[in-house]
């Protein structure tokens, strides 16, 4: 019985292993505000649509409308919120709006199905964690509306961007959310610092001396 078992669940062994490499990356909090808290979905790797780059992104179900704050510090790289499709088909996987926010270590945190105009920033503004930075949505490759969170690193020999194993501070265990767990947030909103953008280095990061434009 224990081989059937363990056949029936070819990625076990994998998810420990996520779960064990994911302790190098436990510097976020659960991206909605404080006191809420919000049920897991999806989780990866192997399930219905997260695989290949999405293989250890996370989905939370949650209304739209709902605010969604950054999980770390760092600088938006990227924002798109002009789109009003989503649907069930994996034909609507681009019209997905988003906020692409990069971190120190070269990481970026992926923020995906914001709603029409829902993003809060714009590219090269600086943000400290727990800042609001748009609001949830259902547009894009999406079944029912929630939020997409993947921690993501560029590989140097694709040129393309991967998600990695990442943990939030507040899961319970590994920090590693559970389909169908639902989790409350500690994420603590602050105000947004400045209206003035925080200028950009060449890849997406900080440029020396912490430089603004206007």
């Amino acid at each position: 019985m224990a081989v059937i078992f363990l056949a029936l669940l070819p990625g076990c062994f994998s998810l420990a292993e996520r779960d064990k490499r994911a302790q190098d990356q436990r510097f976020y909090r659960l991206p909605w505000t404080a006191g809420e808290s919000h049920r897991c979905i999806q989780t990866g790797p192997g399930s219905y649509s997260h695989e290949g780059r999405d293989e250890f992104a996370v989905d939370f179900s949650m209304a739209e409308g709902t605010a969604l704050l950054a999980a770390r510090d760092g600088v938006v790289l990227d924002v798109r919120e002009d789109s009003d499709r989503g649907g069930s088909d994996r034909e609507f996987a681009a019209d997905g709006n988003y906020v692409h926010i990069g971190h120190a270590d070269g990481t970026r945190a992926v923020y995906l199905h914001l709603g029409k105009g829902g993003a809060m920033v714009d590219p090269g503004r600086r943000v400290r964690q727990g800042d609001p930075i748009g609001f949830s949505g259902s547009t894009g490759w999406s079944t029912t509306p929630h939020l997409h969170f993947a921690v993501e690193r560029l590989n140097p020999a694709t040129k393309r961007w991967a998600s990695i194993p990442f943990a939030f501070i507040e899961v319970p265990g590994s920090g590693v959310p559970r389909f169908l767990g639902k989790y409350r947030s500690r994420n603590q909103p602050t105000e947004i610092r400045s209206t003035r953008k925080t200028s950009v280095a060449p890849g997406g990061m900080p440029a020396p001396g912490g430089g603004r434009s206007p």
